[in-house]
């Protein structure tokens, strides 16, 4: 489980490192991370293989019973693609670069949210986790 707050900063290249604890949890569900979901939300949020797959039967669940499945929703019908992860770092994508205005040297924030990680401007996370929504 995803858990915590930890700085870090897109690379030259659009490389971003993620925090060892976030990695430690994908090589405890994974192994071997290869590949993660980015998914466009309100912020950048990253799933496992794994956690993306639970999210997608947890929504035709929700369909199948009849039940209203709007957290589900939010996340997939919005924007996303599978992206391989090497040596703990991932490439953001350009559609993302620019859905966020993500751009080399900005600091974000990892937050932890259980079943994904969320990617947050650090400025504009600061922000919010003060109750400035």
């Amino acid at each position: 489980m995803f858990t915590g707050q930890f700085a870090g900063e897109i690379g030259r290249w659009g490389n971003m490192p993620l925090p060892e604890k976030h990695i430690a949890v994908l090589r405890e569900e994974e192994h071997e991370p290869r590949s993660m979901f980015l998914v466009a939300g309100e912020t950048l949020a990253i799933y496992s293989d794994k956690a993306f797959g639970r999210l997608v039967f947890g929504l035709a669940d929700s369909l199948l019973k009849g039940e209203d499945p709007i957290e589900p929703v939010r996340h997939l019908v919005s924007i996303h693609e599978q992206v391989k992860s090497k040596a703990g770092k991932i490439k953001i994508p350009r559609k993302f670069k620019e859905i966020y205005g993500f751009e080399a040297g900005m600091e974000v924030c990892f937050v932890g949210c259980g079943e994904y990680v969320e990617v947050w401007e650090r400025r504009e996370w600061e922000r919010r986790s003060r109750g400035g929504l």
